[in-house]
């Protein structure tokens, strides 16, 4: 439309000094201070003077006005009350434009309005991207009217825009919310990239197509514009991609598309896209320490959504829900980063979050998991347990193990006994000593070693964690269930295998000597015997859990016995980690 764009990124967080910085560039050091000063204005946003009762002051209203003339009123209102909001976000505006014109003198003339009315553009719009906070929004709506006039005078000879651009600005518009006044502005919200488009106007072609949309990592990465197309497009689209040996063109182009579709699913190659995103978001700019907090942060975010979400089931599911939520918060809140800091990075939106921005939160720690791979289920329990302790602050480390911890038992429940058990001990002492002989222990002084079983038979718990903390040590079994319901029989079942059995009368034994449970306790506890041997340490145990794919069964009951140190992991306790490989059809059916 004619317009001059002035593009000014706002940095609303510290930016950092980076690990592999040149401490000669000037440049950097420049952007830096100017960056702290946009910041410095922000630290100084003044409290919202229109709190929690205008929605009291809503109700009151709508018994004589009609919703217009409400959201009018309420407008009216918290622009009065807010008058140092506003004056506040003309002043961060105004250094954000200083910063633009820093360094280059015939900006800074152009700022100045020392240009004559003729040299001066027709139309200008100055864009402020990566404004995520709602109250600066505000804030500058309210003063867009003043704002426009004041810099046309200087700026342009017709017209000036101010265009605001960041992650989730729909949300103050919400019903309920007296945010800006409508009449002040228009809000557009864009979609998601589509590539069926971009397939009709000729900016893919089918081969590239293909590989996006079938790839394993790049239809994930793809569902966020900028990872789409700044990372896994040109990278797709390289020419590298395309050099061949000389074949005819019939079969150039198969090779290629299975070329495509291979680097498509290729981790280590599409990861680019991710980190691409981090180093042109606003977090980029942070310390390492401070950009894995707020990735942490974002992890915590998505688990403890999904954990809310769920509706009440049963007594004893819901406690179990209710403890563990409680748990995560805990952690949340030792992270120290609010969720009105994770919208304004952008990092989650107040809506539906990308499978990319999972896929980012997770850190890349997920994987698909397809119908009846209960091994693929395994996989991404490890992983979850992984990013989870890796959000607390441990060292972490995976390993395989060379055996199973316990075999699996070749016979009955009722025909394990004590002597059978005793005959699992022998064994287990000979395997012992070819396992866990190489390992080498992380040096830091909290850490997780998370164990896979050495075959996918094994009777005990399919992951095994060891947590190590100056506290002491603590090992963790987790039994993973792939299916998409269950029976309450088979959940009974489920509990044996992490040695804990049902007696008689109701109650719970931790410790079994004989039957499925008293096998698999045997082989566990001749684990946690090998462990401490190796790392010199006494070990206890501190969970036993099962981890189940299906959700959360809201009318049918769950065996979960009523004692410490066990759970049961639903599926909404695996959010995002679970959810990341499972997309659904947008808007446009894609």
């Amino acid at each position: 439309r004619d317009f001059l764009p002035v593009y000014l990124l706002l940095q609303l967080t510290p930016p950092g000094k980076q690990d592999n910085e040149d401490e000669n560039d000037t440049s950097k050091i420049e952007r830096r201070k100017h960056a702290l000063s946009v910041h410095d204005i922000y630290k100084q946003k003044p409290k919202s003077e229109f709190s929690c009762f205008h929605k009291v002051l809503r109700e009151k209203m709508q018994h004589h006005m009609n919703e217009k003339e409400v959201v009018g009123a309420l407008c009216s209102l918290k622009a009065k009350l807010n008058t140092n909001r506003n004056s506040w976000a003309k002043k961060l505006f105004e250094c954000a434009l200083n910063s633009f014109v820093t360094g280059d003198d015939n900006a800074m003339f152009w700022k100045e309005g020392i240009w004559g009315p003729y040299e001066r553009p027709e139309k200008v719009a100055v864009i402020l991207d990566e404004v995520t906070d709602l109250d600066l929004v505000e804030g500058l709506i309210a003063q867009s009217r003043e704002l426009t006039q004041e810099w046309k005078k200087k700026l342009a000879q017709k017209q000036l825009i101010l265009v605001l651009t960041g992650t989730g600005l729909d949300h103050f518009r919400y019903p309920g919310r007296a945010g800006s006044n409508p009449a002040y502005s228009r809000l557009i919200t864009l979609k998601g990239p589509s590539l069926n488009k971009l397939l009709e106007n000729g900016k893919v072609d089918k081969a590239t197509y293909n590989a996006i949309t079938s790839g394993l990592f790049s239809k994930i990465l793809m569902t966020n514009s900028r990872m789409l197309f700044r990372g896994v497009l040109p990278i797709l689209k390289h020419d590298f991609c395309k050099r061949d040996g000389d074949f005819k063109q019939e079969k150039k182009r198969q090779r290629l598309e299975e070329r495509l579709k291979q680097v498509g699913s290729f981790g280590p190659i599409m990861d680019y896209a991710a980190r691409f995103y981090v180093s042109q978001n606003t977090i980029g700019d942070m310390s390492r320490e401070r950009c894995n907090r707020f990735l942490g942060a974002a992890f915590l975010y998505h688990l403890i959504t999904g954990m809310q979400t769920t509706r009440q089931g049963k007594d004893n599911v819901t406690a179990n829900l209710t403890r563990e939520l409680g748990i995560v918060k805990n952690i949340q809140a030792r992270c120290d980063v609010e969720n009105e800091e994770l919208f304004r990075v952008g990092l989650v939106t107040r809506s539906t979050t990308s499978n990319a921005l999972k896929y980012l939160a997770c850190f890349g720690l997920s994987c698909q998991v397809r119908a009846q791979f209960g091994d693929e289920f395994e996989e991404l329990t490890a992983l979850h347990f992984l990013r989870l302790m890796e959000v607390q602050g441990y060292s972490v480390k995976r390993v395989t193990l060379r055996h199973a911890w316990p075999p699996k038992a070749n016979k009955s429940d009722n025909a394990i006994n004590e002597e059978y058990i005793q005959k699992l001990g022998e064994k287990l002492n000979k395997q012992s000593a070819t396992e866990l002989t190489d390992i080498i222990w992380p040096e830091s002084e909290k850490y997780c070693v998370i164990f896979s079983q050495g075959t996918p038979t094994a009777q005990g718990g399919d992951v095994l964690a060891l947590l190590v903390t100056p506290e002491g040590c603590k090992l963790e079994s987790i039994q993973c269930k792939h299916y998409k319901s269950y029976k309450r029989g088979d959940a009974l079942g489920w509990w044996l295998s992490l040695g804990i059995a049902r007696n008689k009368d109701g109650s719970w034994n931790m410790a079994p000597t004989e039957g499925k449970a008293g096998y698999s306790y045997a082989g566990l506890e001749a684990f946690r015997t090998l462990l401490a041997q190796r790392i010199n340490k006494d070990i206890v145990w501190v969970q036993r859990t099962i981890a189940v794919s299906f959700p959360m069964p809201l009318q049918i009951d769950f065996p979960i016995p009523e004692v410490k140190g066990v759970r049961v992991w639903f599926r909404e306790m695996l959010e995002p980690t679970i959810s990341t490989f499972e997309l659904r059809p947008n808007k446009n059916g894609e």
